[in-house]
């Protein structure tokens, strides 16, 4: 018996069935090596917010992993380093950051907040998107800033390091 995640696009839809013993595995990743934050960015109209998962590994079959279970994000290299060994990063945003996390949320234990703060955020995001020509109020921009200072706070960066 396994958990279902329903894939859905434009020209797709796909259900992905998980074992909860594979979610509670890769959990453990998330909990030890992941990265759960809120990324702001300048856009030329106003800040944009991005929820974003990431999982850093020197094993890039624990990564591949990710990939190839939740049908979703992505998998690069990072960039060669002299004396560094090999490094590959899993990626995920947006809603499929947060399908994921919602997935993996009863089996984490270290970033179970900011988890939740990220499903939660996702859920505001999409019942406020208006895109360029109808920008968010300043309320809606406060409360996305909010999300975003939340989760810095709970990975312990209370300047906001991932501000861009």
């Amino acid at each position: 018996m396994g958990v279902s995640l329903m894939k859905t696009g434009p020209r797709v839809a796909e259900t992905v069935t998980v074992d909860p013993t594979l979610l509670s595995y890769l959990a453990g990743f998330v909990d030890g090596e992941g990265c759960i934050v809120i990324i702001k960015t300048q856009t030329q109209y106003q800040p944009a917010y991005c929820l974003h998962l990431e999982v850093t590994n020197c094993n890039k079959e624990v990564l591949d992993l990710f990939a190839d279970t939740f049908k979703r994000g992505t998998v690069l290299k990072f960039k060669d380093r002299i004396n560094w060994r090999p490094c590959w990063v899993y990626q995920s945003s947006s809603r499929q950051a947060a399908e994921i996390l919602q997935l993996l949320l009863p089996f984490l234990r270290v970033k179970k907040n900011q988890a939740l703060l990220g499903i939660e955020f996702q859920k505001i995001k999409s019942g406020q998107h208006r895109g360029r020509w109808h920008p968010l109020t300043s309320v809606d921009l406060r409360i996305r800033e909010m999300f975003r200072t939340q989760i810095s706070h709970f990975n312990g960066n209370s300047k906001g390091r991932f501000k861009q």
